[in-house]
């Protein structure tokens, strides 16, 4: 089963509320699974709240992470074109995931609006990274603030007028129906097992993992 619990996930065993619990997919490892709740489920509330459509382009930030790089499938699944930041290094990355690259850095804006003479005007922003470069940004290319939400939300943001995703009703269910259907899948950077925690939560922090992290018993 999935667990769509955020927190006291770091156990061997654990007892939850059946309502929490969503069945592994037919043909979908465990360790898939383990990144559908957090990594899938808020990518596909995020993306839902902003209501994306065929007809729309949407700019994603840090899209080579592991919420970043399920929206990017998601908002595929969905019909929309999409404009990824990332390192230099994760480049080919994106452009496997469908996306249309862009580097962050000085600059971003004008590079995004470059890309967008090829996929068309950005029409909504995925923020999930939270820099004030990656705000600036937003403003900058968005007219439309009510289309851009973020997953750090801070008082840059707040100012800026960019939303906190809300979590979808459903969210786990949704991604783990896209994942079934292979139109869902994650990239595992790194694996620890339990008793690493600590060290998988320090190379979480340097905010250049591709994909997910996956802890084991």
């Amino acid at each position: 089963m999935i667990w769509s619990g955020f927190t006291g996930a770091y156990r061997t065993a654990a007892v939850v509320p059946a309502e929490q619990l969503t069945p592994v997919p037919v043909g979908v490892s465990l360790e898939q699974a383990a990144c559908i709740p957090v990594a899938g489920g808020t990518a596909y509330s995020a993306l839902k709240q902003l209501k994306v459509a065929p007809a729309d382009v949407v700019l994603i930030h840090a899209a080579a992470g592991g919420v970043g790089s399920a929206a990017v499938q998601i908002a595929q699944a969905l019909g929309a074109g999409v404009i990824g930041t990332a390192s230099e290094d994760n480049q080919d990355y994106l452009r496997e995931l469908g996306a249309f690259p862009v580097v962050y850095g000085p600059g971003l804006a004008e590079r995004v609006r470059a890309a967008a003479e090829e996929t068309g005007p950005v029409t909504a922003v995925l923020d999930a990274v939270g820099t004030e470069e990656s705000v600036a940004a937003t403003m900058e290319l968005l007219p439309d603030r009510s289309r851009a939400v973020t997953t750090v939300p801070d008082r840059q943001s707040q100012e800026a007028g960019i939303a906190k995703v809300r979590l979808e009703d459903g969210r786990v269910w949704e991604a783990a129906a896209l994942a079934a259907e292979g139109l869902l899948t994650f990239t595992i950077s790194q694996r620890f097992p339990l008793i690493e925690a600590a060290e998988a939560l320090e190379a979480s922090r340097t905010g250049h993992v591709r994909g997910k992290i996956v802890l084991f018993p």
